[in-house]
């Protein structure tokens, strides 16, 4: 009783002092509260325009039970799970890549974990197609040939990035975040089910699957091994990307292209980025500059105004990423590969480390992105 008799007066109280002050205002101060008032809604508008609604957030979160439950109480059609999703996933964030502003990142397609989710699609469809349609069985050597390569690449490069990168995380309602998480976090996954729960498979799809193999491979002995055959497969990434990217991706984003039109004097427009160039924006560039080159924060910053980077920083980039790559299959991979209980914490540990990105991300947008819009 106490509190229906209190708290409506004070309320009362709250609304008569608002109104009071508003009517103490001078049309200036109206005339900015109005503005803040605008962008507010704008910054919500453009939120809700990228998926920031109960529907999306609600489809993520029932999307991430859906795995969780397939993952741990029917490991064996987990890879059913994973080709379905990227059915869905991939030609939606394709979509969403060609409508990137300011400049088309279509081409983001083209990095090193993306090829691999889509190879390993590929190889599962052939497999499927191999069982249903065609007349022949691919040999049992080529099933473990892929499957060694896989796993490496799967337990170390893609595992490592989950880790590592910081866009790689739990935002329910973002399916750009959702299905830059999925090509990191699915194949670990995917291959925990392979290598660990490899009877049960055999025994749903006989005719698709014939893991009685796993059991023959080694890790580190031998041309068959997984890091011989991992190894093998991200130099045939890396070789044909690195030619690429220092002939004619590195000028693709450039403000001030060297490339030239047909007159032979005007510069191409820029349209297309790459993942080198998104990277390097992100403070990599200055961070090279000031420990490797001593170049000046200024240049660094021009630099990055205008996509103008130079070749040894993309060098250093792509030696590094060959670095992280190679070593990521001996270690993670090869802790995946020896124990069980080891590549399920692996897969816990980074998953942990994306949901607490994505808490993160939630607390700035609960608490902190307006009063910041605002300053």
């Amino acid at each position: 009783k106490i509190e229906e008799s209190v708290f409506p007066v004070q309320l009362n109280a709250q609304h008569e002092s608002i109104d009071a002050q508003s009517k103490n205002m001078s049309n200036t101060e109206k005339t900015k509260v109005l503005e803040i008032l605008t962008k507010i809604d704008s910054l919500a508008q453009r939120r809700r325009s990228e998926g920031f609604d109960e529907i999306h957030f609600t489809w993520g979160v029932v999307n991430c039970l859906l795995v969780t439950f397939v993952f741990g109480a029917l490991p064996q059609h987990f890879w059913l799970l994973y080709l379905l999703e990227s059915f869905y996933l991939f030609p939606t964030r394709f979509k969403n890549l060609i409508r990137a502003k300011p400049m088309n990142q279509a081409l983001y397609y083209l990095d090193f974990c993306w090829i691999m989710n889509f190879v390993g699609v590929v190889l599962l469809l052939l497999l499927v197609s191999d069982a249903l349609i065609m007349d022949f069985s691919t040999p049992d050597i080529f099933r473990q040939y892929i499957f060694t390569g896989i796993f490496g690449i799967a337990c170390g490069p893609l595992l490592g990035a989950t880790a590592v990168l910081p866009f790689v995380t739990f935002l329910f309602h973002d399916v750009n975040s959702m299905t830059s998480l999925f090509i990191h976090i699915y194949p670990p996954m995917l291959m925990y089910t392979f290598k660990w729960h490899r009877s049960d498979i055999n025994e749903a799809w006989p005719s698709i699957f014939h893991l009685n193999y796993v059991d023959e491979i080694t890790f580190f002995s031998g041309a068959e091994s997984v890091m011989m055959v991992s190894s093998i497969i991200y130099a045939a990434w890396f070789v044909p990307y690195t030619a690429w990217m220092l002939l004619i991706g590195i000028d693709l984003p450039r403000k001030f292209r060297h490339a030239k039109q047909r007159d032979g004097v005007t510069p191409k427009v820029a349209v297309y980025d790459t993942v080198f160039h998104s990277s390097m924006r992100m403070g990599a560039y200055e961070s090279f500059g000031k420990f490797l080159w001593n170049r000046p924060v200024e240049v660094s910053k021009k630099h990055v105004e205008e996509n103008d980077f130079e070749l040894r920083d993309c060098l250093v980039y792509l030696m590094l990423h060959a670095i992280s790559g190679i070593a990521s299959i001996a270690c993670l991979g090869y802790l995946c590969f020896i124990n069980v209980w080891v590549h399920a914490f692996m897969i816990l540990l980074v998953a942990l480390i994306c949901v607490y990105r994505g808490a993160v991300r939630y607390t700035y947008y609960a608490v902190h992105m307006y009063s910041r819009k605002i300053r």
